[in-house]
């Protein structure tokens, strides 16, 4: 009988293993986290650091907020000179193209 396994040695060993007599059902809390009382000095320590962080973190905020109105303000202050700018260049441009003009036909007139 070839396809009948002999037991191995751990199957033995398993079936005669110790198992007590009585066992005793323990009762188990249903959540696995502390009531908010029963915090140690760790985690009252922790959720002193969360407030610090979050006050921090408004503080930071509201300075980034500050530093985006200034810039856009920056931006529209320097947006309208440089636009200023822009046209009286364009102003000095056209004025010294007509003066170029008006001496080119002057050196025109005075050539024979």
């Amino acid at each position: 009988m070839s396809f009948v396994a002999a037991p191995s040695a751990a199957r033995l060993s398993s079936a005669h293993s110790a198992v007590p007599a009585l066992a005793v059902a323990r009762t188990r809390p249903f959540s696995t986290t502390a009531p908010y009382h029963q915090r140690g000095p760790l985690q009252a320590g922790k959720d002193a650091l969360k407030k610090v962080d979050r006050a921090v973190s408004d503080v930071a905020v509201k300075g980034l907020e500050k530093g985006e109105q200034a810039r856009d303000k920056i931006r529209d202050t320097v947006g309208v000179k440089g636009e200023e700018a822009q046209s009286q260049a364009k102003q000095v441009a056209g004025q010294a193209k007509g003066q170029a003009q008006k001496a080119t036909a002057q050196a025109q007139e005075k050539m024979p």
